[in-house]
């Protein structure tokens, strides 16, 4: 991730954007404060890496989502979208985890979402999907992994409260 701090001033911006997306970074987040804007700027395609090398690592991969999704998702599967997440920007992804997430960071991310429903966690069979489908390593959460791909309902299960460890000691 790159950071440029800049008085509002939208012509240098434009200037400093356009090149940023001719070299492969788009903005991805915009911050302001007392006048001046940061904007930071990441990789429109990091690490790439398929479906069958991630299976070296784990089967299964985990994601977060709020329960008023559950019968969607069932139904259709998980269908990459754009962030609703304040202050971030980004093409349309879906977000995992390599790791399955405790009850607590569940829903303390819930809570970043603002919107009040309890968490799901949607756990990912990996020999359910293309093997050749591509993910991406997330520069922006620590742990975490993406893909611009969806994941078909076949590959899914959604995860009860009680299959969710209490704690975890090592985030």
């Amino acid at each position: 991730v790159i950071a440029v701090v800049l008085p509002k001033n939208s012509d240098v911006f434009n200037n400093i954007n356009a090149h940023m997306l001719k070299y492969g970074w788009y903005n991805s987040r915009t911050d302001e404060n007392d006048g001046t804007f940061e904007y930071s700027f990441e990789k429109k395609f990091g690490d790439r890496f398929t479906a069958r090398q991630l299976r070296k690592m784990t089967d299964k991969i985990y994601h977060i989502t709020s329960s008023k999704l559950r019968k969607k998702i069932i139904s259709q599967g998980l269908i990459p979208k754009e962030s609703k997440t304040l202050g971030f920007s980004n093409e349309p992804r879906i977000y995992f985890r390599p790791d399955l997430p405790s009850k607590d960071m569940a829903r303390n991310f819930m809570d970043l979402k603002l919107d009040g429903e309890p968490p799901i966690v949607v756990e990912i069979d990996l020999g359910g999907l293309n093997p050749d489908q591509a993910f991406f390593f997330d520069p922006r959460w620590k742990n975490s992994i993406f893909t611009f791909e969806p994941i078909p309902n076949t590959a899914i299960k959604i995860m009860e409260e009680d299959e969710l460890p209490n704690i975890r000691l090592n985030y």
